[in-house]
């Protein structure tokens, strides 16, 4: 278009065409084109190639079944020049692998037609055509690999001939290539039929096509979709008639496809492909500041989010969700009536002004007609006058609103204008877009010719500070992320959240913050945390009324806690555990204030004095509990011998006591039922004096009399006795050891021996775990005895309970510890209506004396401690979260930092 063209267009064409060219390009992401043709754009915007640092090696897995292992083995030593045998041992150093594919040949089987002259009556027969000779020259899997080649790796024919000639050494023409895969082709029919089929039974079709190249000419690609099938078909036209002769007459419920005039008409109902609408869409929200399109936009969002979690709702949720839906798009719809609103649906933008290389609708010189979803966005203070949109930036321009302006220097309203200039600053996110607000700031001159100021610029009051480059909200959302998470990590959140800032400046800002401010303290709790364990400490004062960190200080000084203390001189209670530090810094620097020392502090340092005491009585722990594990092997034994089967020698035995086992239940039940003597002999058939021994014994008198026959072990038992005492209890290692030293014994005698050696003396080691005869309870330790007589005794097993009555026996002043104990736990936590003077004079005279003198110097605070509900509780959970945040930090923090963000409250 040359200039005299252009000096012909009227004034709304000319606005027409400088609105086009501001448009931006349309690309796969906002069109139809594919992502071809965005190749350029990727590549500028990719990472550079290369390994990428923070990543990771990763080396190939070893294979675990090699075809061929080839072992080197050095041959000769290049310390001494020795020659190294082939069959001396060796070691794996190192594994390598070398993978060869192997080599492709084609297999060819050539058939053989022969003929022969019968030797009888001299006819030449010839053999039948093989089966082989009247098919195709190519077998089953050349045909697959040429399918597989030409379908799923897109070759073309001219590289499907070079692929196979290249790698097999077959040389194939095109022409019999494309007869081979049209051979092929009959084994698809059926699956594609069944296709075809479903597809003409379906409710819902969906369709689309794109250009292809077949054999040299263009034609297109048609894909037809349903819920049970897809079908692919190739056409030379993209015309209405290859649906018809597709859908043969079926019209489903619903078709979808995208704007294409071909594409419409053949369902009852016709749904755009939300895939086109949705890029649609997106161009529109880049090149329009109409609200419209974004709206659409948001909305399709919601419908994608909702389809991807269809399964998983119930019915009627799903319902709801949908309903809200059409709702929010009745309204959408509803706005196209509204004037501007309806851009999406025009060619062009309507009228505009070209000003400093942006377009900027009149519209939105005025706030009554911007769009509602940017009111929010701008503070009440600011005027604005336009914006720049871009696809990931939004640019503001605004101004302060008119106000009367004062000098600073002089606080007069006798100024003039002197000019203006603009400022940029970053503003909070909107849409996922960063947002900067321009700002024309004007500047003054002062005519009091007593001021020393002659200029002065006006204030952007709580908007923005004088040299910042932030807003005032943006400042201190930053800052809060950079308290709640640090610097590295709350910079990837801003990230994502459109505030780009990086971890250095985050940090600055919260050390630049100001120190939140407490009301004055009433009741205080003191602890320490550990800066490094066991080498430098702090402390840290906790409100406990408010549950508020009061302060950090970097030491575990008496001075510096008197200091902090002083300085607060309406404290009134203030607890702490038992060290001095702090005992002596309360004292000093807030002796009006009542100490109170803490519950767990006191009971986690009588525990270890009690734990000390069962240390020193580990003689009598040791006895009562080897005693009750006596008797609970024993009991292990008689359960042993119940559950175990006899053997055949004890069934036989048992066999032939059982008549002398039934006479003599037949005579308790003639005696308990009041027969005589002489009456039992003769109902029996016994002697007299037989039934009078009888009855007084609870079993018959057995026949069998004890008599010590000698065995082939009888000269070497004293050995095996001792190796048994040993340890040894394996009966082949103790028989190999007799043959060893020349005993001519069999292996087997031994095991009987050692079968029955080990059950007259079921020792614990040799029981097997879970059966009866292995006893569950073993002794406790001294930390264990020291629970055990701290515990409620409802709450102890029943062998605990024996054990501790075993110990009140072996151990007494050990039991009247743990009594002491038990009720100091009472009087500490206000269940006991014990006088700490009547406690600490009991327990001076048992061995926790020592601790009730220590207790004595601090008989105040322990007092305040039985009257008063405070602890360090709280404390110990603030202790627990600054352990948290310098974790969160690596521990490479220093205290200013710590401090801000321990005592910050988000």
């Amino acid at each position: 278009m040359g200039r005299s063209d252009l000096e012909r267009l009227s004034k709304e064409e000319l606005i027409e065409l400088v609105l086009r060219l501001q448009r931006p390009e349309k690309t796969s992401r906002t069109s139809s084109k594919p992502p071809s043709t965005d190749r350029k754009e990727r590549r500028e915007q990719a990472k550079p190639g290369g390994t990428k640092p923070g990543h990771e090696g990763h080396s190939r897995t070893l294979s675990a079944d090699p075809d061929e292992v080839v072992a080197h083995r050095p041959g000769q030593c290049p310390c001494c020049g020795g020659a190294l045998a082939a069959d001396l041992p060796a070691e794996i150093v190192s594994l390598s692998e070398q993978i060869e594919l192997p080599e492709v040949a084609p297999l060819v089987t050539q058939h053989q037609r022969l003929a022969m002259r019968c030797p009888s009556c001299g006819t030449r027969v010839v053999a039948a055509v093989p089966e082989a000779a009247r098919a195709a020259p190519f077998g089953p899997r050349l045909h697959a690999v040429a399918t597989y080649l030409k379908t799923f790796q897109a070759l073309s024919y001219e590289r499907l001939q070079a692929a196979l000639a290249d790698l097999s050494g077959l040389t194939l023409s095109q022409g019999g290539l494309m007869n081979l895969l049209r051979r092929a082709q009959k084994h698809f029919r059926a699956g594609r039929e069944a296709a075809v089929s479903a597809l003409h039974r379906a409710a819902v079709v969906a369709s689309d096509e794109t250009g292809v190249r077949i054999e040299g000419s263009t034609s297109y690609h048609w894909v037809f979709r349903s819920d049970t099938a897809v079908v692919h078909h190739a056409a030379p036209t993209r015309a209405a008639a290859v649906v018809h002769a597709m859908m043969d007459g079926h019209r489903p419920s619903v078709w979808i496809s995208d704007h294409y005039t071909t594409q419409q008409g053949h369902g009852e109902r016709h749904q755009t492909c939300l895939a086109h609408l949705a890029r649609d869409v997106a161009y529109a929200v880049e090149v329009s500041d109409d609200p419209v399109p974004l709206r659409l936009q948001l909305w399709l969002g919601s419908v994608f989010s909702l389809a991807e979690r269809v399964s998983d709702l119930a019915a009627a949720t799903l319902a709801a969700k949908r309903r809200a839906l059409e709702r929010r798009l009745s309204a959408i719809l509803s706005a196209l009536s509204t004037p501007g609103a309806s851009w999406f649906f025009r060619t062009s933008c309507g009228a505009g002004a070209v000003a400093g290389g942006c377009v900027i609708s009149p519209g939105l010189t005025s706030e009554s007609a911007m769009p509602r979803r940017l009111l929010p966005l701008v503070p009440p203070q600011l005027s604005v006058v336009g914006i720049e949109p871009t696809p990931d930036h939004l640019v503001i321009h605004v101004r302060l609103r008119p106000r009367p302006t004062c000098c600073p220097g002089c606080r007069g309203l006798d100024c003039r204008p002197h000019g203006s200039y603009h400022r940029t600053s970053a503003d909070l996110p909107w849409q996922g877009r960063s947002v900067s607000l321009r700002l024309r700031v004007r500047r003054f001159r002062c005519t009091n010719p007593a001021c020393p100021r002659r200029t002065f610029s006006e204030q952007g009051g709580d908007i923005v500070q004088p040299h910042a480059r932030r807003s005032v909200r943006l400042h201190d959302l930053q800052r809060h992320l950079g308290l709640a998470l640090g610097g590295e990590p709350a910079a990837r959140l801003a990230q994502r959240l459109a505030m780009p800032v990086s971890g250095d400046t985050l940090l600055r800002l919260v050390r630049a913050g100001a120190l939140p401010t407490h009301p004055e303290p009433r009741v205080v709790g003191v602890d320490e945390w550990a800066w490094r364990r066991g080498r430098s400490y702090g402390t840290v004062f906790v409100d406990l009324e408010r549950h508020t960190v009061l302060d950090l200080l970097p030491d575990r000084a008496t001075e510096s806690v008197a200091a902090w203390l002083h300085g607060h001189p309406d404290i009134a209670v203030v607890a702490r555990d038992r060290a001095e530090v702090f005992a002596e810094g309360t004292r000093v620097g807030a002796p009006q204030a009542r100490q109170v020392l803490d519950r767990f502090h006191l009971l986690r340092n009588l525990s270890a004095a009690l734990r000390a005491i069962a240390v020193d009585h580990h003689a009598a722990i040791r006895a009562a509990g080897r005693a009750l594990l006596d008797q609970e092997v024993e009991a292990a034994r008689t359960r042993s011998r119940a559950a175990r089967t006899p053997t055949a020698s004890e069934i036989r035995k048992r066999a032939t006591h059982a008549p002398r086992q039934a006479r003599h239940a037949e005579l308790k039940r003639l005696a308990e039922g009041g027969a005589s003597v002489s009456g039992m002999a003769r109902a029996l058939g016994l002697d007299r004096k037989t039934v009078r021994v009888w009855l007084a014994r609870d079993a018959p008198p057995s026949w069998r009399r004890r008599r010590v026959v000698p065995t082939i072990l009888d000269p070497y038992r004293a050995d095996l006795e001792a190796r048994w005492q040993a340890g040894c209890h394996n009966a082949a290692e103790l028989a190999r050891a007799l043959i060893r030293a020349g005993a001519d014994v069999r292996p087997r005698v031994v095991r009987d021996w050692a079968m029955k050696r080990r059950r007259e003396a079921m020792d614990v080691l040799d029981a097997v775990p879970g059966s009866p005869s292995t006893p569950r309870w073993r002794p406790p330790s001294a930390e264990r005895t020291a629970r055990l007589l701290q515990a409620d005794p409802s709450t102890l097993g029943e062998i605990d309970r024996r054990f501790v009555e075993g110990l009140r026996a072996e151990a007494p002043a050990l039991v009247e510890s743990a009594v002491l104990a038990i009720r100091f736990a009472d009087l500490v936590r206000r269940r006991s209506c014990e006088s700490v003077e009547a406690w600490l004079a009991a327990a001076s005279a048992t061995p926790l004396a020592s601790s009730a003198a220590g207790l004595q110097h601090d008989v105040e605070a322990l007092r305040g401690t039985t009257t008063t509900p405070w602890s360090t509780g709280p404390v110990e959970g603030q202790i627990g979260r600054l352990k948290l945040l310098k974790r969160m930090m690596f521990g490479r923090a220093g205290f200013a930092l710590l401090r801000q963000r321990v005592l910050a409250r988000f």
